[in-house]
């Protein structure tokens, strides 16, 4: 898919959920979750240019939220839940400013904006963000977001998530107690309760609506 093999897994039936992994990670970030979401959603996870089992070549330039279209468009979602965290934040983001009319609701766990820890990867594999970044057009999203971050997060990621509050109209802030980088892998119960709370609030209002995927 635009000149990339892509490593995926889908599981479940129901409304579409996609998870993107953050950087320097891969589709087993989303081990604790797969299984409960699954239960209620088709759930999609794969691995991103640069990381696990995805084949991309070296020095072709790519949008990430580009991939994305392309994998829903291959299993027919016209409509989904997206979840990412921290660099998949940043992917969820540009998709749902990209493409309002696909995003149902939108997850974003520890959002980081910025390349500096992956510098080496994105100088290989170049990827192509927004323009004018998507930091700066928080107003436009227009769908439910829920925003989770650890009070043990960086000062930078726990701003981030301040930004999001102030500025995204239909937001939903969660902060979880002890807990940095990583909430859904360091308290993944907790983890869960949220997120499968929010997707099925959400996924209440689409009574009558035929399951997507």
């Amino acid at each position: 898919m635009n000149g990339a093999r892509l490593h995926y897994e889908l599981q479940g039936d129901g409304f579409p959920v996609v998870l993107l992994h953050g950087g320097l990670l891969d589709l087993r970030l989303w081990d604790g979750q797969v299984g409960p979401l699954a239960r209620h959603f088709t759930t999609l996870r794969y691995d991103q240019r640069g990381f696990g089992w995805t084949v991309a070549p070296e020095g072709q330039p790519y949008a990430p939220h580009e991939d994305l279209r392309a994998l829903l468009d291959h299993f027919s979602m016209d409509r989904t839940h997206v979840v990412g965290q921290s660099f998949g934040g940043r992917v969820a983001l540009d998709f749902a400013l990209a493409f309002p009319e696909r995003v149902s609701c939108l997850v974003l766990v520890a959002p980081e904006w910025t390349l500096d820890h992956m510098r080496g990867l994105a100088e290989v594999h170049l990827p192509h963000f927004l323009e004018p970044p998507a930091f700066t057009r928080l107003e436009q999203l227009l769908v439910p977001t829920l925003v989770v971050v650890g009070d043990k997060a960086s000062p930078a990621l726990r701003s981030n998530a301040e930004l999001l509050a102030r500025r995204v109209p239909a937001l939903t802030r969660v902060t979880l107690p002890g807990v940095g980088h990583l909430p859904n892998l360091e308290r993944p119960e907790d983890f869960n309760r949220v997120l499968l709370g929010f997707l099925l609030a959400q996924a209440s209002t689409h009574v009558g609506e035929a399951p997507l995927g």
